[in-house]
């Protein structure tokens, strides 16, 4: 891929994404050009270096910026852009530079379905329909576009719903048909289905109170 030989291109997007965490991360300007443009190593795993840059000093925001970047900028071919979206969505803390359209958008071009390690051996186990579930704290709730990420542990979405366990929350529940999910989760513990809220069926609200 000739853009890791963009120098001037890389060094400014590391600038920029320095730029939107606010503070300098764990490594300089020259090792994130030198992750990304070593010969000896993959592209893909060169990716993964280069957004291990930003993990120390501002957490997953720069990131995340970065996964916006080339996204943007068109960089990757659907292969790579999905890799570097797996990486990313399983560090993520909730998104602060993806909007809901753009997320939308990224999950139309990546390859499905979407799966950590962990889940590689567990996908082909999973029903052809099965029930999810989302925690909600928002008000009011919309229920076609409140999310990607559900789980198939109520438990788990219970936790989101209430805060773990300090306030009042709204727990969905819904069904889904396999082929229509983007991703399948695990490395997070969260048990995690990424589906567009939209192809989520059978959709039903109820508010949960702490334990």
């Amino acid at each position: 891929m000739e853009w890791t030989k963009d120098i001037k291109t890389l060094s400014e997007i590391y600038e920029d994404c320095c730029r939107v965490g606010g503070i300098k991360p764990h490594f300089s300007k020259n090792d994130f050009v030198r992750r990304l443009t070593d010969e000896n190593e993959e592209l893909r795993a060169r990716l993964g270096r280069a957004v291990h840059v930003f993990d120390t000093g501002i957490g997953n925001y720069g990131s995340e910026h970065f996964l916006k970047l080339c996204f943007e900028r068109n960089y990757l071919d659907r292969k790579l852009f999905s890799g570097l979206y797996l990486t990313v969505h399983t560090n993520a803390r909730p998104y602060r530079y993806l909007t809901k359209q753009m997320i939308t958008d990224m999950l139309k071009t990546i390859e499905t379905p979407l799966l950590c390690d962990e889940a590689k051996t567990k996908y082909p186990e999973l029903p052809s329909e099965f029930r999810v579930y989302r925690g909600m704290r928002e008000r009011p709730v919309d229920l076609d576009g409140c999310g990607y990420c559900w789980s198939l542990d109520e438990r788990i979405t219970h936790n989101f719903a209430t805060g773990d366990d300090k306030i009042h929350g709204f727990l969905i529940t819904g069904q889904v048909i396999k082929v229509d999910i983007f991703g399948y989760i695990l490395c997070r513990r969260e048990n995690e289905i990424v589906i567009d809220p939209r192809k989520v069926s059978k959709k039903t609200i109820a508010e949960v109170k702490p334990l």
